[in-house]
């Protein structure tokens, strides 16, 4: 987790999904951008495009329970020791209970294509207790999630229309750490101030050995199975850089 003060882990058995949830005060001072320099190959995968997930789709991961069931599209891949980062602008109509959007972050095997998706990184947004919050939920095992106000209860009427996160590599190629931000845009798409959600330590612990690959993919996902119609979810942007 970011190392910012105030930041708050509660665990408690009201939430039916059985998340452990990470809820931060104000604090949103970035406190890492650094970025790597490298010569870069830019995967954009065709945006503007829109993902549909239907109703009973998630991704979630506990003792017992191993949910996998969203739509694949629009996969870049590539060597692990090769991921830079990641961006993509999206938006949806979020209204159902964990309505999900964002990114989707797999590392794997090459030569094991019939093992399960164990290892896993989702971001973006997700709509719990009646609003869309920015949530993280990272797998090396089990998933862990956490959360953070979209908006706040003073302007939770406030029209968010899109929202850009990024997942960036830490340190340059060497690193070992992978940070996830939201980037707040102004009226010409530049980039006004950096959110810091995340810090994701173990992503690139075992890169030096084998054959891990990435796999990044835009997230859609509707867990709620009542739901009359799928979630549509709008990317304007999704650029993955590899270095070269």
């Amino acid at each position: 987790l970011p190392r910012a003060p105030n930041y708050v882990i509660l665990n408690d058995d009201r939430f039916t999904r059985g998340h452990s949830l990470s809820l931060t005060s104000t604090h949103t001072t970035p406190v890492h951008s650094r970025r790597p320099t490298p010569k870069m190959a830019t995967d954009n995968k065709t945006a503007p495009f829109t993902v549909e997930a239907a109703p009973g789709t998630d991704i979630w991961r506990k003792p017992g329970h191993n949910a996998w069931s969203i739509p694949s599209v629009h996969t870049s891949s590539g060597p692990l020791k090769s991921f830079l980062s990641v961006r993509a602008t999206f938006s949806a109509n979020w209204e159902s209970l964990y309505d999900q959007s964002g990114v989707l972050l797999v590392p794997r095997r090459a030569s094991d294509a019939a093992a399960p998706n164990s290892k896993w990184v989702k971001t973006g947004i997700e709509l719990y207790d009646g609003r869309p919050h920015l949530s993280t939920v990272t797998c090396d095992r089990y998933a862990d999630w956490g959360l953070y106000p979209l908006t706040t209860a003073a302007d939770a009427s406030a029209d968010v229309k899109s929202v850009t996160i990024e997942v960036f590599r830490d340190g340059g190629v060497g690193g070992k750490n992978a940070w996830v931000h939201r980037l707040v845009l102004d009226g010409d798409g530049n980039v006004k101030e950096r959110v810091p959600l995340r810090k994701i330590c173990w992503i690139f612990a075992d890169e030096d050995e084998g054959d891990w690959v990435l796999d990044v993919s835009p997230l859609a996902a509707r867990p709620d199975k009542a739901a009359k119609d799928a979630l549509k979810v709008a990317f304007s942007e999704f650029k993955v850089q590899w270095s070269q």
